[in-house]
């Protein structure tokens, strides 16, 4: 089996052998693109605030896709209520918000990360797409209580 590239995993949840060092990284993908500095609606403008570096306004992590299904709203702020408002953010390679008080085209976010360039599906593709990350809920886990045995234990 051959190594992917490093920068294919975005949630930084597994590092693969030849990867390098593993080091935790941040993503901007075009939530918002405010207009004037910063880009991103203060208070919450990402590792910029520990950073102070210009490149960084809108980074965030990506977290895991493990039990995505129950970790709604999404993004940092909660704006995205839905895994189908999660694709309607990524296909179009960022978000664009007209009339509001946020307005501006996250998919022109000049900070946006390279990554996210959008992409086309078709309406049985977003289903199985859906499907398949309701389908990374572990039930188990999400139930478990402090008391829970570990798996293939038997509790005595």
């Amino acid at each position: 089996m051959f190594p992917l590239p490093r920068r294919l995993n975005f949630s930084d949840a597994t590092n693969f052998e030849g990867s390098g060092r593993n080091e935790i990284e941040f993503h901007n993908t075009g939530l918002y693109n405010l207009i004037g500095p910063p880009s991103y609606p203060p208070p919450n403008v990402g590792i910029y605030e520990y950073t102070r570096l210009a490149e960084d306004v809108g980074k965030f992590k990506t977290p895991t896709l493990r039990n995505i299904d129950v970790t709604a709203p999404y993004m940092h702020d909660g704006s995205v209520k839905s895994l189908n408002e999660v694709l309607d953010h990524h296909s179009p390679g960022g978000r664009t918000l007209t009339g509001l008080a946020y307005q501006g085209a996250g998919s022109r976010n000049a900070k946006k990360d390279p990554l996210i360039r959008g992409f086309k599906i078709s309406s049985q593709e977003r289903s199985d797409l859906i499907a398949f990350l309701e389908s990374l809920t572990d039930e188990g886990f999400c139930f478990m209580t402090r008391d829970s045995p570990i798996r293939g234990e038997a509790r005595s």
